[in-house]
């Protein structure tokens, strides 16, 4: 396609990929004990059973671990820094994030683990080190408690999520869950935004999340979260309150439905505030036609109105910028709020999915088509914003490795031709490995 791999992105690349078999080896001879996969993993302050070692043991009150990405992307027409549409430009890096793990055990029931974090790219000097996980935690049969710097992902995350692709999101802060059973929980949750993965956002989110059902069965959750996360010259007081119901429609396909209303005050810039009122939210099906998986959705956000401006009232939908699948793998729109080109503006977001995936061998082949329109513009006449098509093919190596191929291409609609003369045509390519001890 064209892209120019800068000299510098090479090698970090290249420095990066080396330093993961000294990595891999130590982490195999130190964590033989641990299980295979972050998913049978232990909770924190829960001792994880003993398992016959193979290699150099460890301290059965200590463990470690390791998440590594490392990802060479090239864009045409994008901006990888900003995300945002750049003609005339082709770019390239190589992204690296480095999440090492210490965790130590005080019994059944007390944990303490420190998580680390470095990321960058182009080049080493641009990277930094920070400080991404510190939890100081208590396990027992009926609540858990989480303190310290840690994420807030619930649900779908669809309205609070971990922007795991990139350098994650975390808070400063407390996390209690309370058990009811075997299917009933209660999240009670709040924290000041981490200034390191913040992306510039400063202030707090606290909320509730309460969640019911087993697997195979319906699940219903209902949340109220509170977000003060502002920008510099913003302030943002926004309620949002939400239900989320996934349920079984038969054995082979599953159906999602997520409302959200917003409530509160928002002022984009001193001055003066509005009183928000709005809504969005989502709606999926999910069906297995034997090894071919199919996904249809639809996602909207309200848009922004002049008149209700005007009175007083800020009506587009806000939900923060993690990597909301409903958006996306380009990340070209940000949220379901709406996007800006030129002196023209789409609000209010509307998005239809359509994808598929199909395991081959070892490897998964998906393909994702999202066709995105506008509630309301400002500026142009049309609401076409343009179509996203996603292709990824991904496979293990081994049992610690996975490696993802990607291809994303955006083609601008109407609104993009009438706001700024040209329909712009964005293209995104990654080839990402992953590590995970």
């Amino acid at each position: 396609m064209g892209f120019r791999v800068r000299p510098r992105a090479a090698v970090v690349l290249a420095v990066s990929l080396l330093s993961f078999f000294p990595l891999s080896c130590f982490l195999h001879a130190s964590l033989a004990a641990t299980p295979d996969d972050a998913a049978d993993a232990p909770p924190l302050g829960v001792t994880a059973p003993p398992v016959p070692a193979q290699g150099v043991a460890l301290p059965s009150w200590l463990e470690l671990g390791l998440d590594a990405v490392v990802r060479l992307e090239g864009a045409r027409a994008f901006d990888l820094e900003a995300q945002a549409l750049a003609r005339e430009t082709r770019a390239s890096r190589a992204l690296t994030r480095l999440r090492p793990r210490v965790t130590v055990r005080a019994g059944d029931r007390l944990a303490l683990e420190v998580q680390p974090q470095w990321y960058g790219s182009h080049d080493l000097e641009a990277g930094r080190l920070s400080l991404y996980r510190a939890v100081a935690a208590y396990t027992s049969a009926a609540l858990d408690l989480h303190v310290g710097r840690q994420e807030f992902a619930f649900g779908s995350a669809f309205l609070l999520g971990a922007d795991d692709f990139f350098d994650g999101l975390a808070y400063d802060g407390a996390r209690v869950t309370l058990r009811g059973g075997a299917t009933l929980t209660l999240d009670v949750f709040g924290g000041r935004y981490a200034a390191a993965q913040s992306g510039g956002v400063s202030g707090s989110l606290t909320g509730a999340w309460a969640a019911w059902g087993a697997q195979g069965r319906p699940r219903v959750e209902a949340y109220a979260a509170l977000d003060r996360g502002a920008l510099p010259g913003e302030s943002v007081r926004v309620l949002s309150l939400g239900a989320r119901v996934a349920a079984p429609l038969g054995p082979h396909v599953t159906f999602e439905v997520e409302p959200i209303v917003q409530r509160g005050s928002y002022a984009p810039e001193p001055g003066g505030a509005f009183d928000v009122d709005a809504y969005g939210g989502h709606a999926d099906l999910m069906a297995e036609l034997g090894p071919l998986s199919l996904t249809a959705g639809y996602a909207l956000g309200s848009a922004g109105d002049a008149a209700a401006r005007a009175g007083g009232r800020w009506t587009e939908f806000r939900n923060p910028g993690h990597d909301v699948s409903q958006v996306g793998d380009l990340g070209l729109i940000g949220d379901l709020g709406g996007i800006d080109a030129g002196d023209a503006r789409a609000s209010g977001l509307r998005i239809v999915t359509l994808g598929g995936a199909l395991p081959i061998r070892s490897a998964t082949v998906s393909l994702t088509l999202h066709r995105v329109t506008a509630g309301a513009v400002q500026g142009v006449r049309s609401d076409d914003v343009g179509t996203e098509l996603d292709a990824v093919l991904s496979f293990p190596l081994g049992e610690r490795l996975a490696v993802t191929l990607a291809v994303s291409r955006f083609q601008g609609g109407a609104f993009y031709r009438e706001a700024t003369q040209d329909a712009p045509r964005l293209t995104y390519a990654h080839a990402g490995l992953r590590m995970t001890y």
